[in-house]
């Protein structure tokens, strides 16, 4: 085999292992249904998240004019469709959502698409339009109703137009009934029953996710949960005067069961009790968060804060093993666990004091910043890279002062950086637990710059992309590469009119250029080197105009096939994968130049259909820039 096809091989492979496993691993975040009418179900859903505001740089007083950075008009389109049933039935009512955010392979949702914040509710004849979406080829509607919930996409947003999706197919839901008694085998009515289905979103300390639906049992102990996803799921159950319980459950690989049972045995609560003290002194700790997690299947966990003389009880717990975790600021946390045979005994959590690390930032002439922004980093061994924690802290201070806490024993230092400076790192110095140490001086560095001029294939300038620093060589994949807003070292900007951009205030170092342009293929340009307080030129970066495929995917007879999974890969590089709409067309846009191989493994991809793929290396497609192709493809399954 050459290298060629084993690169086809490999991420074939790869495709279809990724299907196999990846079918539960969105992590968008619950949205509810409304309940039938014949149905007691209450269905709750978190408020949606507030956008995060782009960080406001501090100015010191001695800071360089800002360059403007040229902007451009966000090009917009819209989509509509029609929700329908297996059966071709309009599901009017149902409700869509737009994401966005590019889907890896077979696993849609491996990472978190972007909120739009653009919804829409089917009409009388199911039909919906989603106006003011980005231009992109990465728009993910997520679809709830009387069915099982879905996300369907990537499809192709197009500026100026309205994209009709046609025929959009969603699924029967499951339906989880049990039974909720006591442990005399009495039924408990009222009994708070939550579904839990998915990778729970990752919340801030003390917030607790919300289950997708949340129904409460009858006077018979009976429930009934309608419309789950066939899937992995948990139910958490819970009634006053007893102990929180916990069901797992999964139907068998490869079915997709229309209804599951779940009996579900309420034991007496038997609260937990303990102190909080601070480390040393032994004084209680008031407001500590104490986190009780079940050692024993069939348990759930709680928590509770302590009071102002540290104690804490944590009542809805069954008896049983659990491991404990006590935090608060300011104090590293602690641990231990109980034992089901020393249930009743209370426990004492000891938290130590924290250390803090103060300082001052200065330029290179001595002179205080009076305003800059500092990241507090600590490492355990002095060899080991120093890790940054906590938020980036905004200072304001005529003499330049800041003051960080939360040190754990081991290595601390700082990253501070300010308007008109590079990023700069303090030396670290060790800590002992709880030490305060004053005196660290940050001398800021003058900042770097780089300059460069985007051409397109044919010569002519690239005006108003989109150009961003990366660390080097990060990978194609999208999921897999860094976020720029987590590294303040790294910058971004947009060209001129002339093609030319400025990125300033930049660290020494080796960077990757990325180069994003509506008209062109993304440009990721490796190894870029910005030398220490000057202005570097990266010279003229050639941004290949993009090609587009489009067509049409069908079965074995030669009909339209809606929903089927249609995978662009290139040789040698990474694959793209869509969804065909409900005409059973696909679009691939911003395509870079180059040689690929298009597949269509149908709605259900099967993991030998992709292995028997790479038997199939001549039929190849050589994309030129700025080509437009418009292909039959047909299901190999």
């Amino acid at each position: 085999m050459s290298d060629s096809n084993r690169s086809v091989a490999w991420a074939l492979l790869l495709l279809g292992l990724l299907a196999a496993g990846g079918a539960a691993l969105w992590l968008l975040r619950d949205q509810p249904t409304e309940p039938a009418t014949s149905s007691p179900t209450d269905l709750i859903t978190r408020p949606s998240d507030a956008s995060r505001p782009e960080r406001e740089l501090p100015v010191p007083a001695d800071r360089r004019p800002a360059r403007e950075e040229p902007t451009t008009a966000t090009r917009t389109g819209a989509v509509s469709g029609r929700v329908v049933d297996t059966n071709f039935v309009p599901m009017p009512g149902a409700r869509v959502e737009a994401f966005q955010g590019a889907v890896v392979t077979s696993v849609p949702g491996l990472f978190q698409p972007h909120r739009l914040r653009r919804e829409a509710v089917a009409d009388a004849d199911a039909r919906f339009t989603l106006a003011d979406l980005p231009e992109g080829a990465d728009l993910v509607l997520r679809l709830d109703g009387e069915f099982a919930p879905a996300e369907l996409g990537p499809f192709n947003v197009s500026a100026g137009a309205t994209s009709d999706l046609g025929n959009l197919v969603v699924h029967p839901g499951m339906q989880i009934a049990g039974e909720v008694r006591d442990e005399s085998g009495q039924p408990v009515p009222g009994a708070r029953i939550g579904l839990f289905q998915g990778l729970v979103e990752d919340l801030p300390e003390g917030e607790s996710p919300e289950p997708r639906r949340l129904v409460l049992a009858d006077e018979a102990g009976r429930f009934r949960v309608p419309n789950a996803e066939p899937a992995a799921f948990n139910l958490v159950v819970s009634a006053p005067g007893y102990a929180r319980a916990r069901h797992a459950a999964a139907p068998a690989l490869g079915e997709r069961p229309v209804r599951m049972e779940a009996f579900i045995t309420l034991r007496a609560a038997q609260p937990l009790d303990g102190v909080v003290l601070v480390a040393r002194d032994d004084q209680p700790l008031k407001g500590a968060r104490v986190v009780a997690t079940a050692l024993d299947p069939g348990n759930d966990g709680g928590e509770a804060l302590s009071g102002g003389d540290g104690r804490f009880t944590i009542a809805d717990l069954a008896p049983g093993s659990y491991a404990l975790r006590a935090s608060a600021a300011g104090y590293s946390p602690a641990h231990t666990r109980t034992f089901a045979t020393r249930s009743d005994e209370p426990v004492e959590l000891r938290l130590p004091r924290q250390g803090t690390l103060s300082g001052h930032v200065v330029d290179p002439d001595g002179r205080p910043v009076t305003a800059f922004e500092v990241q507090a980093k600590q490492h355990r061994a002095r060899m080991d890279g120093a890790v940054p924690f906590g938020s980036v802290q905004r200072v304001r201070d005529p003499e330049g002062r800041f003051t960080l806490t939360g040190f754990d024993p081991g290595w601390a230092c700082v990253d501070a950086w300010a308007q008109g400076y590079a990023l700069t790192a303090s030396d670290c110095t060790k800590l002992s637990q709880g030490a305060e140490l004053a005196g660290l001086l940050v001398t800021l560095q003058r900042g770097a710059s780089l300059t460069g001029r985007l051409i397109d294939d044919l010569g002519q300038p690239v005006p108003n992309a989109k150009v961003a620093l990366f660390l080097n060589r990060e990978p194609e994949v999208d999921f897999l590469r860094s976020n720029p807003r987590e590294n303040p070292r790294l910058k971004s900007t947009r060209a001129d009119q002339d093609g030319v951009f400025l990125l300033e205030d930049l660290s020494a170092g080796t960077y990757q250029v990325e180069v994003d342009h509506p008209d062109h293929a993304v440009l990721r340009h490796d190894d870029v080197l910005v030398e220490a307080g000057a202005d570097n030129d990266a010279g003229a970066l050639v941004v290949t105009r993009s090609a587009t495929v489009r067509g049409a995917a069908l079965d074995a007879s030669g009909s339209a096939l809606p929903g089927a999974s249609v995978t662009l890969m290139r040789i040698d590089g990474p694959s793209r994968e869509v969804r065909t709409d409900g005409h059973g067309r696909f679009v691939f846009a911003r395509v870079a130049p180059g040689e690929y191989v298009l597949t269509c493994f149908g709605r259900t991809p099967d993991l030998q259909d992709m292995l028997n793929t790479i038997k199939l290396p001549d039929e190849r497609l050589q994309l030129a820039p700025g080509q437009e192709l418009d292909l039959t493809v047909l299901s190999s399954n």
